[in-house]
């Protein structure tokens, strides 16, 4: 099952029509990558600075990552009722809502 909600989720992140929805990773402050960042108060501070907005960037990522995956399992759920519905021989069978 784990491997079905992979596929779903490649298939949103691949889907022209779902761009908008992308989740975007966010680039770690560069300050933490040079030592020159830290020979000043100023410098750190700055850095703190950009070390804090990176987080709450993380966060919303984080987020929007999970609400990927809720989102990948709910369709993953309705494919599979569909499916089975249709497998059933039955003409009235759920509709995938995307």
């Amino acid at each position: 099952m784990r491997i079905a909600v992979l596929v779903i989720l490649g298939l949103l992140f691949t889907s022209p029509a779902l761009g908008q929805s992308l989740c975007t990773e966010p680039v770690p402050p560069s300050c933490v990558e040079d030592p020159a960042s830290y020979t000043d108060e100023l410098s750190i501070r700055r850095c703190e600075s950009d070390v804090a907005d990176f987080d709450e960037k993380i966060a919303e990522f984080q987020s929007c990552m999970a609400q990927s995956v809720d989102a990948a399992e709910g369709l993953l759920e309705q494919v599979h009722a569909r499916h089975a519905c249709l497998a059933d021989g039955k003409e009235e069978c759920p509709l995938i809502d995307r």
